[in-house]
């Protein structure tokens, strides 16, 4: 595997599921392809992009016009996410008729991790049976994005060893969720 490979791979290892946009990324960064994400605020497109421009100031190629983009005003149309679209039609109408979709070789559309997906891709290791349970349910019925699972999985870490218990129990995971960040 060369060099270049191997980095590109590293990088995007970091970035949980998408294997579709990843690969996208990939193709992107071969042939020297501009690429546009298309995605909410939940999902990886904003990361990809990120591991575009790191990549492209690391490895061989700068493409100004690469980007990621949301689908409408407040992120959440038509992308199967958690969260509901609050735009009119009009809205999201004058929305993408502000955007060039012509000028991308390659775009793609980056939708939420589904409430299962987030869950195969989540270390929940040190949790007990009700712990995941518990989380589960706060994915599916809350909309957790991937970002807030992980984010809740790491404060009920930090509840359960300031309570010096070696596992993570239902107690730290529901004090955890009461402190995830409400959306606007």
């Amino acid at each position: 595997m060369s060099d270049r490979k191997e980095e590109i791979d590293l990088r995007l290892a970091e970035i949980p599921g998408q294997y579709h946009a990843k690969r996208a990324l990939e193709v992107a960064l071969e042939g020297k392809h501009s690429i546009q994400f298309i995605g909410s605020q939940d999902s990886q497109a904003e990361a990809l992009i990120d591991a575009l421009k790191e990549l492209q100031g690391t490895i061989w190629y700068k493409n100004p016009y690469s980007r990621a983009i949301k689908p409408c005003p407040c992120g959440y149309d038509g992308l199967g996410t958690n969260t509901a679209c609050t735009c009119s039609i009009e809205q999201v109408t004058e929305w993408r008729r502000g955007l060039s979709f012509n000028d991308y070789a390659i775009s793609v559309v980056v939708p939420d991790d589904s409430p299962d997906e987030i869950m195969k891709l989540v270390d929940i290791g040190a949790f007990d049976e009700m712990a995941v349970r518990l989380l589960r349910a706060a994915v599916l019925q809350l909309g957790l994005s991937y970002r807030q699972t992980v984010e809740t999985i790491s404060v009920a870490h930090t509840i359960a060893e300031m309570a010096a218990h070696e596992g993570v129990q239902a107690c730290h995971t529901a004090e955890a969720i009461q402190y995830i960040g409400k959306r606007d």
